[in-house]
């Protein structure tokens, strides 16, 4: 063993507070705390005031195992941790009858754009419990800053509801408008927030088959047709081609084998991508984990266009019944995609494959409605264009908020 390893921030970060708060801090393992989460969800989730079906849970994007494999990750390099690869989890940890009243996931990162060396920032994300609880992460927030020796230059809330954004600016907490954690995505990928999608109105089931509708509550013909459309030219291509596209779940049975598809699904769209934001390829290798593809209530797959895998999609089962959708990647260069299957890109044969993503997603949305789940929530966006894909396919605006504390 190399014992002269020198810690990165996140790790020290990580080793000093397991050190001065491990009675109420421990590192997250999807196997061990899944319960964790799923003992709370359904107590403490309520309905968001911005939809209009009437009934349909908010769900608790922030608040799984996948989100904090995601959004605590320990893999970016902006705060990189073998300590605790999945985040660092706030609880009740010594009541043995897992009766939790308030827990959230702790993760660690540098703003983009910074250096190699700078201390980073805590993110506490989406604290769920009982009344107190705000006031309780607050709390351990200022704790934390207050230990001198801890590198730890502020701490970022996110994926907090409004009456939470309501309570913890009372108790001094920050806007995030003062504090970007992006000059181009104030609040990462919840800067932009049509979210919250309800299948029943976007596909239909049909035999063994489902059929894309049109969008009754849009505001022009264009709009309300637009992912018919787009549907029915994928679906042309396919035909001219004597192509199918096909969705195939990701078991736990080869687990390693199914990690390393949507790994490289994942990589090859990052690096064609010329402008990602504040996201890397290494944020998912979390959620792209084994421990996490064996929890019960994950939903992932990947998208087969005839033998080649270009597609890859993760969600979980949240609160109400609800599927947070955590991963929806698709390779959708022609360039990129078509020569594998012998397909010149700029070709007449090439045509309708530009509606490929949103092809793959009514895919995607059929295997869930067709399990029962009725609600996906997308994730917000850090760019407009990307919002605007959610809100045209009938997503409505679930808006989470940010706040900061700063040393």
């Amino acid at each position: 063993m190399n014992t002269n390893t020198v810690d990165t921030k996140r790790e020290a970060f990580e080793r000093k507070v397991l050190a001065r708060f491990g009675h109420a801090v421990q590192i997250m393992d999807p196997d061990r705390h899944y319960l964790v989460f799923k003992r709370l969800q359904p107590y403490f989730d309520g309905y968001s005031p911005t939809q209009d079906v009437p009934g349909l849970y908010s769900g608790s994007y922030g608040f799984s195992p996948s989100a904090s494999a995601l959004y605590a990750n320990g893999f970016n390099p902006r705060g990189l941790s073998k300590v605790a690869p999945f985040g660092l989890l706030y609880g009740d940890f010594g009541n043995d009858n897992l009766c939790f009243t308030s827990v959230f996931s702790i993760g660690y990162f540098r703003k983009p754009g910074s250096k190699e060396g700078e201390d980073g920032y805590m993110m506490i994300l989406c604290p769920q419990g009982d009344a107190s609880t705000m006031d309780l992460a607050v709390r351990f927030a200022r704790n934390i800053l207050c230990e001198q020796d801890i590198p730890c230059a502020g701490v970022y809330f996110r994926f907090l509801d409004f009456v939470q954004w309501n309570t913890a600016t009372s108790l001094g907490l920050r806007n995030i408008s003062g504090y970007p954690w992006h000059p181009k995505a104030v609040k990462e990928d919840e800067t932009f927030c049509h979210s919250s999608l309800f299948l029943p109105k976007v596909i239909e089931l049909s035999g063994s088959g489902f059929r894309v509708l049109d969008l009754q509550d849009a505001p022009d013909k264009y709009h309300r047709r637009k992912s018919r459309m787009a549907f029915k030219r994928f679906e042309n291509f396919l035909s001219r081609n004597g192509l199918e596209f096909c969705m195939k779940r990701l078991m736990s049975e080869d687990s390693e084998k199914n990690c390393k598809i949507a790994m490289e699904i994942i990589r090859s769209n990052f690096a064609r991508m010329d402008n990602h934001i504040c996201s890397v390829a290494e944020d998912y290798l979390g959620i792209c984990d084994p421990r996490i593809f064996r929890l019960p209530d994950i939903h992932a797959y990947v998208g087969y266009l005839a033998r080649v895998p270009i597609a890859v999609f993760i969600g979980e089962e949240i609160a109400g019944g609800s599927v947070g959708l955590y991963t929806a990647i698709t390779l959708h260069d022609a360039r990129q995609v078509l020569p594998e299957l012998g397909i010149a890109p700029e070709s007449q044969k090439a045509m309708g494959f530009s509606a490929v993503s949103m092809a793959a997603q009514m895919h995607y949305f059929a295997n869930l409605l067709a399990k029962g789940i009725t609600t996906v929530k997308l994730g917000g966006s850090e760019t407009k264009e990307l919002d605007d894909q959610k809100r045209q396919l009938g997503a409505k605006e679930d808006e989470t908020y940010w706040l900061a504390l700063m040393r």
